[in-house]
């Protein structure tokens, strides 16, 4: 056996222990109403290794910490419904020269509560408190306490019912998120959950939804399975939306669950889909507009309702397939911030930016050919170069109908491309499949609609298919509803949640200095020559 060992590794093993040693954070004490309690005060006890993460999202040590569940606090600390809690956050103890968390540990910070009575188990906490990464600043919350001696001001919402609470605050750090607790237990996203006791006086009525912890993160959902060292412009905090005193706004966001809705317009705002899945509504609509010049020409045909009704019919095929062509595209995107680069595929054919735009401006191209033909057409003396000018859109689309499929087939079967999320709690590999069914399925429909289209053109406008109506609605309607019907069983925009904007919500950072952040950036590539993130992400040893 040759083990080969080299310099830069010898940097990472350095660097790897570095890291070790100085990490890792624990909730250490409250200020309420601007009065500052004691270290540990109201808080569930810590076992010895106080500061440790949690790894399994699964584990009950999620709740609140390491014993969090099974003992309680000595006292609970009352505080007034809509007031302030400054919580407070360090490393190894409440001095002025500790680090709070080590800077390489960059992530989210959230702060949930739940009935005290419950002991945080079942579908009882609701979200108060999150913020993530500010692409203005280029600041994580994590980089704001550390600039702010760990002190962090959540607002507790002013209607909720008098009560004991548990108050759970939780810091996640990414910098081994980019790998999958799931698949390798020696990395994937650390948890840093603590809970608190309050005794909540004033109030109103109000009684969050909730959600249970464990149970509101996957190891590949958003925002917890994410490449730190990829760029990226906005990262998806997980977990339900922040109760908003007055509403219950966090019910319209589930922990991957899905919002069933008949209409695609809203499923678009309700899953928090991109805005331009609402091609997908637009596209029923010029359906139904192209069929209701369809009637209208069996009874009365002019040239304006002839041309009206096959520029409308031939729409929605070309931006069913947009929608397809973007949704792999977006894919082949979110794939890539969470393959190591030297795994990253390097044909050019399965660039997210070639698939979206390329196929984009083919099913451009075929639609242009077809207009113009449908627009020919309208000169008595050139019905025969409208015929062969819409054949040849025709012709262009089912060429890269088949290229899409055969790259989409390609991207299925290779496991390097995940999709992270989707409806019912699918695990990775079932929303992946249910995802890719709704696409080539779809392909499949609008493939086989275009060779009835071409048949349809190819025998002239008195030929027998083009003039037998129930041909058309069995050949060019039902592949149209089929996926229509597809796209509604199992909506895209479930797999491709929107962030929401930059900031906390439900609080702020209390104000105080800023950490450097070259020196974060300094930190971050030392991380990455990390033993554990070179024996993830590099080929250093040779057997």
């Amino acid at each position: 056996m040759k083990v080969s060992f080299s310099f830069g590794s010898a940097i990472a093993l350095f660097a790897g222990m570095a890291s070790m040693t100085n990490a890792h954070t624990y909730l250490s004490k409250l200020t309420l109403d601007g009065v500052q309690e004691s270290e540990g005060k109201c808080i569930r006890p810590y076992p010895a290794n106080r500061n440790f993460p949690v790894k399994d999202p699964s584990s009950t040590d999620l709740t609140c910490g390491a014993g969090g569940v099974s003992t309680t606090a000595s006292e609970t600390c009352p505080v007034e419904a809509g007031s302030t809690v400054t919580v407070e956050w360090h490393h190894d103890n409440d001095s002025a020269s500790d680090d709070i968390i080590d800077g390489t540990h960059l992530g989210p910070c959230l702060v949930y509560m739940a009935p005290l009575e419950s002991n945080g188990s079942g579908d009882v906490w609701f979200k108060i408190f999150e913020d993530g990464y500010d692409a203005s600043t280029g600041k994580w919350c994590v980089d704001k306490i550390r600039g702010n001696g760990g002190k962090l001001d959540v607002t507790l919402p002013s209607d909720i019912k008098a009560g004991d609470y548990l108050l759970r605050t939780e810091v996640i750090a990414l910098h081994e998120s980019d790998t999958d607790y799931s698949v390798n237990p020696n990395r994937g996203t650390q948890y840093y959950p603590n809970c608190a006791q309050l005794s909540v006086t004033g109030g109103g009525s109000a009684e969050p939804k909730g959600y249970a912890i464990p149970g509101i993160y996957k190891t590949n959902s958003p925002g917890i399975l994410f490449n730190l060292y990829n760029s990226f412009t906005s990262y998806p905090i997980p977990g339900p939306d922040v109760y908003i005193s007055g509403s219950d706004k966090n019910s319209g966001k589930d922990n991957d669950k899905t919002v069933e809705d008949s209409s695609t317009t809203v499923q678009v705002f309700k899953s928090r889909g991109p805005r331009w899945l609402l091609v997908l509504p637009i596209t029923a609509l010029s359906e139904a507009v192209g069929y209701g010049f369809r009637v209208v020409c069996i009874y009365w045909t002019t040239l304006g309702t002839f041309t009206a009704m096959t520029l409308f019919l031939l729409l929605p095929p070309n931006a069913l397939a947009l929608t397809n062509y973007k949704t792999l595209g977006e894919v082949v995107r979110r794939s890539r911030d969470t393959i190591p680069s030297h795994q990253l595929p390097k044909v050019f054919l399965l660039k997210p930016r070639f698939i979206t735009w390329f196929f984009f401006t083919s099913d451009v191209f075929s639609f242009l050919l077809q207009g113009a033909g449908v627009g020919i057409s309208t000169q008595e003396d050139k019905r025969d170069l409208a015929k062969h000018t819409v054949l040849a859109g025709l012709y262009v689309q089912l060429f890269f109908f088949a290229v899409f499929l055969g790259i989409a087939s390609y991207i299925f079967f290779d496991q390097r491309f995940t999709v992270m999320c989707g409806p019912k709690d699918l695990s990775e590999r079932q929303a992946k499949r249910r995802l890719f069914s709704v696409i080539i399925f779809t392909t499949v429909m609008l493939y086989l609609r275009s060779v009835y289209r071409v048949a349809e053109f190819a025998g002239g406008y008195g030929s027998k298919i083009y003039g037998t109506e129930w041909l058309f609605y069995l050949c060019d309607t039902v592949p149209v509803l089929l996926s229509f019907g597809m796209y509604m069983w199992s909506f895209i925009g479930h797999h491709f949640r929107r962030s929401r904007a930059p900031g906390a919500v439900g609080g702020a950072v209390t104000s105080g200095g800023g950490g450097s952040q070259a020196d974060a950036g300094i930190k971050l590539n030392a991380y990455q020559m990390s033993p554990m993130y070179v024996g993830q992400n590099q080929h250093s040893y040779a057997v």
